[in-house]
């Protein structure tokens, strides 16, 4: 502020200009006030500027509001009721919203899951702000772990005590959002209780990062490896580097001996905001006439405290930070950040985030941008590690995760519950608490849990996670289904409903199988075809519509949702729906005649098969539903993480290895069912066998003498000239036929061999396909 004051006084008679009276309220409200009071009634002020703290300006705003002069307060932010309350409060900061974008960014950028938000009570940059960091932290899918909300001035036994509270979670990321007061004092005391150690990350918003360079070298040692969001001020135009250099000798004439330190956002900010009342309390004219800042006797004149205040809300020059003029009572926002990381005795700037745009290393219009940070190069991290952090740890005192898992169930292989004493805590195993265990191995960060035992339908225990909010999530053989889906989120589904081919190897090996049946079957109608007759003639064919309309008995899970799936989609009458409370079951009923049929969902079908092969077999068509997965409540930040988690499982063969071992071991054969049944083998075509082999043979053996006959007894000078001889043409023409039709086999055993443009067309449907 003095040095724009200054600036006037050098290019014009300093009587004609405002005089400023600086006092020093040391960031007590009630001494701001105090000060203001005596400024205004003993000094006749016409302005009071500064008051960077939010308690300062509200003290003083309503002394302002009462004297009619205009309070400028250089506070980060003030809230929108706060000028509608006091007119003559203006907001002379910049808005910071954007950089909890930025923040969110960095968040993302790591893929970190959880954060902890620190900050500070009774100040309007942090409550008019928080509601912004929130909303941006839940838009890249992260969770906020703990708001932690302190004193502007805590005592240092409860600042420890909530610091360590936060250390025994499993978090370690952590945004502080205060004062640059409040901040000395939680880095020193984090750095205490060694949380700025390995695996922690901690990121300061602009009312930290900007005053970096102002602290001590005590405060800074405990800050190694933060990183920050900061204000970006162009410093290339020639007025930033006048004011520079102005700003370092006035620095080292008042504090001999003290590093200079670099002029700050605040220090801007408070310069462009004494030019713009000094050029208000010249006046309009001023603007007009005297802007190249000569001879303003002309240009001043009295006004009183409305017009001095209509007269600053209409500024318009180009300040240090840019633009300086208001609109609906505010400053143009900030929308570009630099992003630094705090090393050695200061910290060093990694490059830039732009909203809309993301990560770069420079500003200018070719620029590259992209959303990861990693763009911007190594980061040092607390502790000293140059790898990244995982964010998480493992807590001292962890809480766990509900998770409920199915009580009563039909197939104990995917979910088996069992106590080894009455009230001891259960053990829960089986296929589908495997694979979920083996998920949480994959994650980046702790995953404390608990199972809890839930007796009830599989539909109420869904619910659990969003209407009653009794579990964090619900692992089991829960079916993906829409209605489920309208309470609750999956993630990808670790088992399918049906069967389906797996690649395209396994489409071709299919297609050459159907050939070699289709010639066997073409060759041998007659018999095929009477001697599966015989073998059917004892069988009922079962389909849904014969199931119907001779009222016959079928049987499903007791506790699925295929209940309610016979009854409304497939028409069966409530009193034929015969509900199985054990996979066990399943056979005496079909046996004895209880039920026709048993409708199950496919991962049951595999498990039942393998277990009881013998006289049964699965008919009619398949309906698809959505599969086996986990429920999670809706928009948990989990999701992606156990989605990406299964995945890996599947591609790794993990989650192949864990479905093999489900039906292993059991060593049911179909083989005895058969013993009384004619069927076609080897035996049945031995005489096909004996024709062609014979007949192969003799031609092997014609083909050999032939061979020798005319190797050893051709005329040497014969065979040296057949020797050099170059084949016609009409001879490519006559082999041609046969390069192109060679097997695939074949062509593959000559690796010399480069394929013409015709066996590349030949074989490349199969190659696309492959």
């Amino acid at each position: 502020m003095d040095m724009a004051i200054k600036d006037l006084y050098a290019h014009a008679n300093h009587q004609n200009f405002p005089i400023l009276h600086v006092e020093n309220s040391r960031g007590d409200p009630f001494g701001a006030a105090s000060f203001a009071k005596t400024l205004i009634e003993k000094k006749n002020a016409k302005a009071i500027l500064g008051f960077g703290t939010w308690q300062e300006a509200v003290f003083v705003a309503q002394l302002g509001n009462e004297s009619r002069v205009p309070i400028l307060s250089l506070a980060n932010e003030i809230p929108q009721w706060a000028s509608c309350h006091w007119p003559f409060l203006v907001n002379a900061a910049r808005s910071q919203n954007a950089q909890m974008k930025a923040v969110a960014a960095i968040i993302q950028s790591w893929k970190w899951r959880k954060v902890n938000i620190i900050y500070e009570d009774m100040n309007p940059a942090v409550t008019g702000i928080s509601p912004e960091l929130i909303a941006a932290i839940q838009g890249v899918d992260a969770e906020i772990n703990d708001l932690l909300l302190l004193s502007p001035f805590p005592r240092y036994p409860s600042l420890s005590q909530k610091l360590e509270s936060l250390k025994n979670e499993s978090c370690r990321v952590f945004i502080v959002h205060t004062s640059i007061t409040l901040a000395t004092k939680i880095f020193t005391e984090a750095n205490n209780l060694g949380m700025m150690d390995k695996d922690y990350v901690w990121i300061t918003t602009n009312a930290i990062t900007s005053q970096i360079d102002s602290l001590n070298a005590s405060i800074i040692s405990s800050m190694q490896g933060v990183l920050g969001v900061k204000s970006y001020f162009s410093t290339t135009p020639k007025s930033y580097k006048d004011f520079h250099f102005r700003f370092r000798i006035m620095f080292r004439l008042q504090y001999p001996g003290e590093p200079v330190p670099e002029p700050g956002t605040s220090a801007m900010q408070a310069y462009d905001t004494a030019w713009a009342v000094a050029i208000a309390l010249v006046g309009k004219p001023y603007v007009k006439s005297c802007a190249n800042l000569t001879d303003h006797v002309a240009c001043m004149h009295e006004m009183n405290g409305p017009q001095l205040l209509e007269e600053i809300l209409q500024s318009n020059f180009e300040g240090l930070t840019g633009a300086f003029n208001f609109k609906m009572g505010k400053l143009a926002p900030i929308h570009i950040f630099r992003i630094v990381n705090v090393v050695g005795k200061s910290y060093r700037e990694l490059g830039f985030w732009s909203e809309g745009l993301g990560f770069s290393e420079s500003i200018h219009k070719a620029s590259k941008y992209n959303r990861s940070m990693s763009i911007l190069g190594q980061v040092f991290w607390p502790g000293g590690p140059w790898s990244v952090p995982n964010g998480w740890g493992v807590p001292i005192i962890a809480k766990p995760l509900k998770i409920g898992v199915p009580a009563v169930i039909t197939f104990s292989e995917f979910v088996n519950v069992r106590y080894y004493r009455p009230g001891a805590k259960p053990i829960v195993n089986g296929f589908s608490i495997a694979v979920f265990e083996a998920a949480l191995e994959l994650l980046p960060y702790h995953f404390p849990y608990e199972f809890i035992p839930f007796n009830g339908t599989y539909d109420s225990l869904v619910q659990q996670v969003y209407v009653k909010k009794t579990f964090d999530a619900v692992v089991g053989d829960i079916a993906i289904i829409a209605n489920r889906s309208e309470y609750a989120e999956f993630p990808q589904p670790y088992s399918d409903s049906g069967e389906k081919l797996h690649s395209n190897l396994s489409r071709m090996t299919m297609v050459v199988c159907l050939f070699v049946a289709l010639v066997i079957t073409q060759s041998f109608t007659a018999s095929l075809t009477s001697l599966l007759t015989v073998q059917q003639l004892d069988q009922t064919t079962i389909d849904i519509e014969t199931l119907k309309k001779s009222g016959a008995k079928v049987g499903c899970d007791a506790n699925s949702f295929v209940v309610k799936y016979l009854e409304v989609v497939l028409g069966f009458q409530p009193n034929n729906i015969r509900r199985i409370g054990s996979g066990d079951y399943y056979p005496q009923a079909l046996k004895s005649g209880e039920i026709a049929a048993a409708f199950l969902e496919a991962p049951y079908v595999k498990v039942f098969l393998a277990k009881y092969c013998e006289g049964f077999t699965t008919s009619g068509p398949a309906f698809k539903v959505g599969g086996f997965g986990f429920a999670f409540p809706r928009s948990s930040p989990y999701l992606p993480d156990i989605s990406e988690a299964v995945l890996k499982l599947s591609e790794s063969g993990k989650l192949r290895q864990l479905e093999h071992s489900l039906t292993s071991s059991y060593k049911c054969s179909a083989s005895n069912s058969d013993d009384g049944l004619d069927s076609l083998g080897p035996n049945s075509f031995w005489g096909l066998f004996v024709i062609t082999g014979g007949m192969s043979t003799i031609a092997l053996l014609a083909f050999i003498f032939r061979y020798v006959r005319e190797r050893w007894y051709r005329p040497l000078g014969q065979a040296q000239a057949q020797h050099h001889h170059t084949p016609s043409k009409d001879e490519l023409w006559m082999f041609a036929p046969e390069i192109w039709y060679r097997p695939l086999g074949q062509a593959h055993a000559q690796q010399h061999h480069a394929p013409s443009d015709n066996e590349l067309w030949m074989f490349g449907p199969e190659m696309e396909n492959q």
